[in-house]
Formats: C-alpha cells, structure tokens, sequence
C-alpha cells in the first residue's frame, strides 16, 4: 500500500425504537437527465432531527443513491462527537422535505443508457430540537427507470473527480500511521480467521453464517490485511493532505476511483485501542479501507455504529464498511 492519505468515522450506541421503524418514506423522482429529487415524509408522531452526513443531505458528492452497475466515487466517515444544529435537517411530525442532488457525481454513467436508481439504508436521528443521536430508521425507496445521455453525465462525473485526484507523495511526518496500520493487519487477520469458522458473533453482525457468507467475511479482511501490511506493493494509496476538501466534520474517506483513503486531523488523535463498539485509529483503517474496490466495495447507507449495523438487512450488512469495522472489533476486544 502507498501511503498517501486517510478516512473518517465516528461512533453511535442508539437503537431504533420499533414504533419509528416505518416512519419515515423516501420517493425518488427525476429531474433531469442525472438529477434527482428525494422527498422525505415523516410518518412519525413527532419532529426528528435527520443527521446530514454520508445521507441525500450531505452537501458533498458522497453516494446519495444506488445506479444499478456503474463505479463510484467517494465514501465518508463523519465525526459525530461534535455534532450542532447545523449537522442535522429538521423534519417536523406529517411534513415533508425535499432534496435535490445529481448522481452523475458519484456514479460513472459515461456509458448512457438504461440506469435504475434508488436509494436505501438507515436515517440517524436525534430528538427534534437536539443533537443527542438516539437511533436509527432503515428506509428503502422507490426504483427509478432512467434512460441517462451519457455525454451530459460523464461531464459531470469528470469535473467531480477533478475536484480531488490530487494526490500528495508522502505521510513521512504520522509517526502513528504505521502502529496502525500494522493493528489494523492483526485484527483484520484475527477477524478473518473467525469469520472461516463461523458461529453466533458471524450472525450476530451479517445475521448468517453460511459457507458463503463465511467465505465473503474472510476474504475482505484477508484483503483489508495485506493491504495493512505492504506499505509499497498495496492496491490503495494512503493520503495524508485533504485533497478532496472533505475532512470538515469527518474523521476519514474514501475515494473509490482512484482507490485512495484519506485520513483526518481527527484521526491522529484518536484512541489506538479501546473495547466493545469504540471507534480506534484502526478500526476506521478498516472500515475505510473496506470501501476500496479491490478489497470489497462497501457503501455505508448511512449507517454508522453497533445499533446501526444491526438496523440494516443481511443482504445490506455484507456489503457495509461499519459491519465489517464492528465485526472485526468485537473479535479483537471479545465482545
């Protein structure tokens, strides 16, 4: 792995209560040729405060929805151990409120055509008026048939990666970086030697342990640790420079295009070990690193900490950067 760059995370212990499960609808329309506009009714019987970050509110091109076969850009980690007002979109009880983004900036469409899109995963929330996460809500949305010109949208799609393929030659000053790198290895190597053998903790986090799942498990953290243990020969560059503008409010992230994973400020101070479901310096390593194609390609569906992984389907957690970090956390510490 070269090192070049870092990603962010952040930690939650909320779950969502069964009566808001349903609560809230997500309706996709189109706008345009790659536009798209999301509208959120709030079923529940009170206000919600929606956290912004790596969800259709986040103001940066992170994925929003998913396009049936294409690649994409970047993945996010939030902070949310400061969170304010500003981190969250208020949603009153029976309103509405609509956002607007185009997915031509995270997804390659350059080969026009027939896309479907759609958008699922879970809404974190705080109480209305606060700033306290207490859990949770999985939403899943209509599906979109688009036919895209693929012209307009390349257009797009290369002005986005314009905005951060610049890429920085050296992290020579982390002293810390390589300690966790080198954790990382370790506890990836101790996740995927659980994983092979199965049992309740597999389930418990991918809700299965098939010989499949099994298989899967294993073989992205026998990737995520080779990828911690070469710092020349790997497939991912760590940046260590905010090249993409993205770190404001974020520990790490990911750009899956050039497969780069950049951590930061925050990231150099957080903990190098800690216990069940707490966030170190190498469990967001993994996590990050996760969403680099080669390894797995995971997306984050909003969903970050223990009670989120849990939120999610089967089929979503064995393609979830925080599952695989929860996982792989919980076999280390002996959660």
């Amino acid at each position: 792995m070269k090192l070049a760059g870092l990603f962010f995370c952040a930690s939650i212990a909320a779950a969502f209560p069964l009566t808001l499960q349903n609560s809230l609808d997500v309706k996709l329309e189109r706008q345009g040729n790659s536009q798209i506009k999301a509208t959120v009714t709030n079923f529940a019987g009170s206000g919600l405060n929606i956290l912004k970050h790596g969800s259709i509110f986040d103001n940066k091109p992170v994925e929003k929805a998913r396009v049936y076969s294409t690649s994409k850009l970047s993945m996010v980690y939030p902070n949310l151990n400061n969170l304010n007002q500003d981190s969250f979109v208020a949603i009153g009880a029976g309103e509405s409120i609509e956002e607007i983004f185009d997915v031509a900036e995270f997804h390659n469409l350059a080969s026009g055509g027939s896309f479907t899109i759609w958008t699922d995963g879970v809404f974190q929330y705080a109480p209305e008026g606060t700033t306290n996460i207490t859990g949770s809500i999985p939403f899943k949305s209509n599906s979109l048939k688009a036919e895209i010109d693929g012209a307009e949208a390349s257009s797009i799609f290369k002005a986005s990666v314009a905005r951060r393929a610049k890429v920085a030659s050296s992290c020579s000053s982390k002293t810390n970086l390589p300690s966790a790198l080198s954790s990382c290895k370790s506890i990836a190597q101790k996740a995927s030697t659980a994983a092979k053998s199965g049992g309740s903790k597999l389930t418990e986090y991918f809700k299965s342990d098939s010989s499949s799942v099994r298989s899967t498990v294993a073989n992205v953290f026998d990737k995520v640790a080779s990828e911690c243990g070469s710092t020349t020969g790997g497939n991912i560059i760590v940046e260590c420079n905010d090249v993409s503008n993205f770190c404001e409010g974020n520990i790490a992230y990911a750009d899956t295009v050039i497969s780069t994973v950049v951590f930061c400020p925050y990231w150099y101070t957080m903990a190098t070990s800690g216990g069940c479901h707490v966030d170190t310096q190498a469990g967001i390593v993994i996590h990050e690193f996760t969403h680099i194609p080669s390894v797995k390609g995971t997306d984050d569906y909003g969903a970050y900490g223990y009670e989120a992984v849990r939120a999610l389907t089967a089929a979503q957690n064995l393609n979830h950067a925080d599952t695989y970090h929860m996982y792989s956390n919980a076999i280390n510490v002996g959660c």
